[in-house]
């Protein structure tokens, strides 16, 4: 009897081993056959394909991980081969080990040696589950896209261009297809055009560029264009370019000006000198970017009219570009160009907008203290700096002539006073051509008519 009862435990105990065998294999099958597909994202700019173009992606799988990858090229009923990926290493009893991967499909049209016209992209991926006979569980990506390896063609409408070191210039052109970007580059400097100016017409562009303050050779310019497929056309031009002759003045540093003037500015130095030179190297340099920045969505019209306005009643206390050498006991300690002008009235005076425009910024920027950035449009902006008061609001639209703020000494300044700028894009250029109604009627307007002219 004693002899049966083991045999029944032991009986027992086998069966409930294979149970756990059973269910085990059971639950591992499952797990191998799950069922849900990776996820695959692809970044295309537009359905056009240029002649070396890149398409980014994305492919995951949580689960069992990712098998393969293969992209391919369908046209006039030919399959081309673009990227295969393989991640199994072999695997598969188990997860691949690679459960993400970014890629990019390389399609350089020249190699695979076809005409433009339609095509087909199609990019697969698979799973390391056992579903789909083993195979694993498929996803794929498939788009109708355009060949097009044929630049667009750009074609300057203006003659006679004039350019000021440290100065503007404005330039009309045509392209000859619908274009994602189009500008001027000049010396490998790009500024954006825009379209739209005349009656909305697409195809063609204004730009307003410039020329740096410093001494250094312009370089190559070209109006250029980029195509949906980025395939890039472009025009030389010809500019008449005058140099300018900027003042150089020599600033003397006193312990009691980096007592008085360097407290409010939290940046770190082992000396009052090393502080200074932090803040008028570095923080120059971010404040000025942060600027630029605040007019990357310029408007797409032109919403100024006219010269703008300066201060009223105020005299001249520094020029544009001029070259500024610091001193401290008797040594050079640096050098750095005052890219605006300085206008200096009774304290706290009424400070108006130059022109019409949308306010873009109203906020202290270290060196240059409490300041106003307007945009005019198409790229053009304008700066009030060292303001003790400001009487506008981001998103404002302001007219010419009206307060915005009151003169004062915030900033890294001495004296009440404004700090003015033009800015062109990412630019500092001379206010006094902004001021100037023949320079606007000669450089922005008879171009307008000139191209007007040619495009009818």
């Amino acid at each position: 009897m004693q002899l049966n009862r083991k045999r029944s435990k032991i009986g027992t105990l086998l069966g409930f081993l294979f149970f756990l065998l059973v269910a085990a294999i059971f639950v591992g099958l499952f797990i191998r056959f799950e069922w849900e597909k990776p996820v695959l994202e692809l970044t295309m700019a537009s359905d056009s394909i240029g002649s070396d173009q890149g398409v980014k992606g994305t492919i995951s799988d949580e689960k069992s991980g990712l098998r393969k990858l293969k992209a391919v090229l369908i046209k006039d009923g030919k399959e081309m081969v673009l990227l295969e990926k393989d991640y199994s290493n072999g695997a598969f009893w188990s997860n691949s080990g690679v459960n993400s991967d970014s890629f990019e499909i390389k399609i350089q049209l020249k190699d695979l040696n076809i005409q433009d016209g339609a095509a087909v992209l199609r990019v697969t991926g698979w799973d390391c589950s056992w579903n789909g006979w083993f195979h694993g569980n498929k996803v794929e990506y498939e788009k109708n896209v355009l060949i097009d390896t044929k630049p667009p063609v750009v074609t300057v409408l203006n003659t006679q261009i004039y350019l000021n070191q440290g100065g503007t210039g404005f330039v009309v052109y045509k392209t000859s297809e619908p274009c994602s970007k189009t500008g001027v580059n000049i010396g490998g400097r790009f500024f954006k055009g825009y379209p739209g100016y005349f009656d909305g017409r697409q195809d063609v562009h204004i730009c307003f560029f410039a020329a740096s303050h410093e001494p250094v050779p312009l370089g190559e310019i070209n109006a250029e264009a980029f195509d949906q497929a980025g395939n890039k056309g472009k025009s030389a031009f010809r500019v008449i370019f005058k140099k300018k002759v900027f003042k150089v003045d020599t600033l003397v540093l006193t312990d009691r000006f980096f007592e008085t003037r360097l407290s409010e500015f939290p940046v770190e130095g082992k000396t009052l000198l090393d502080k200074f030179l932090v803040i008028n190297r570095d923080l120059r340099a971010k404040n000025a970017a942060q600027i630029f920045a605040s007019g990357q969505n310029s408007e797409s019209s032109m919403l100024w009219k006219g010269p703008f306005m300066r201060l009223p009643d105020a005299a001249p206390r520094a020029g544009f570009a001029d070259e500024r050498i610091y001193t401290y006991n008797g040594n050079n300690v640096d050098r750095q160009f005052h890219l605006g002008a300085d206008l200096a009235s009774l304290a706290k005076s009424k400070v108006p907008a130059a022109n019409n425009g949308k306010v873009v910024l109203t906020e202290n920027i270290g060196i240059y203290g409490n300041s106003v950035v307007i945009d005019h449009g198409f790229g053009i902006l304008s700066l009030y700096s060292h303001l003790s008061q400001i009487d506008v609001q981001v998103g404002q639209s302001v007219e010419k002539g009206q307060g915005i703020g009151l003169t004062g000494e915030t900033g890294l300044v001495q004296g009440d006073h404004l700090h003015f700028s033009m800015i062109v894009q990412d630019m500092f250029v001379n206010p006094i051509e902004w001021w100037d109604p023949h320079w606007i009627q000669d450089n922005v307007k008879l171009k307008i008519d000139e191209a007007r002219g040619l495009i009818k």
